[in-house]
């Protein structure tokens, strides 16, 4: 019976310890899903910012109206 709250403790600090991981768990899955997206968004934003360069550069190479 010596060994009793010292097995106590030690069920203690597992729940403890497995309680912490689950929360950890949940905040790197929703770390994830933000990464994911963001880089969506990044992706998104590049090909609107070289069809936007694409325009102006096409813009630019176009002859100015007779009257200048």
């Amino acid at each position: 019976m010596a060994d009793s709250p010292r097995i106590d403790e030690l069920e203690l600090k597992l729940a403890f310890l497995e309680d912490a991981h689950a929360k950890l768990d949940d905040v790197v899955r929703a770390q994830q899903e933000r990464i994911r997206d963001l880089e969506d968004l990044v992706k998104k934003l590049v090909e609107e910012y070289r069809e936007l360069r694409d325009r102006l550069e096409d813009a630019a190479d176009e002859a100015p109206p007779p009257h200048y």
